[in-house]
């Protein structure tokens, strides 16, 4: 069983990262800019590319005692962090594209 306190937080960053600003109008509010920055840059910038895998490196180590907490291995608390990062960036562009957050929300659901 998933700690509420992740489920807690993932929906948090769910609503937060893609919100409606109106009925007839979607805005992005921000996002993990790691996903876009990544793909434009980090073939060309080995400066850039080591700045992401210093993110992504920072991030893992937030998530994953999370999951250890809740049962999984090491290792295996790891491989769902990455899955959740990964996860939340291909929600966040859905969402956009889609212009609803129902991408994002799937993910919050998903932990619950």
């Amino acid at each position: 069983m998933i700690s509420y306190k992740l489920v807690h937080q993932v929906r948090v960053h769910a609503e937060r990262f893609t919100r409606p600003s109106g009925a007839s109008r979607w805005t992005q509010r921000s996002g993990y800019p790691i996903a876009t920055a990544m793909l434009e840059t980090a073939p060309n910038s080995p400066l850039l590319t080591e700045a992401g895998v210093r993110v992504l490196d920072h991030w893992i180590p937030i998530i994953a005692p999370v999951f250890v907490r809740s049962g999984l291995s090491v290792h295996d608390a790891k491989l769902k962090s990455q899955l959740l990062i990964t996860s939340m960036e291909g929600a966040l562009l859905l969402a956009s594209t889609y212009q609803h957050s129902s991408p994002t929300m799937a993910i919050a659901e998903a932990y619950e």
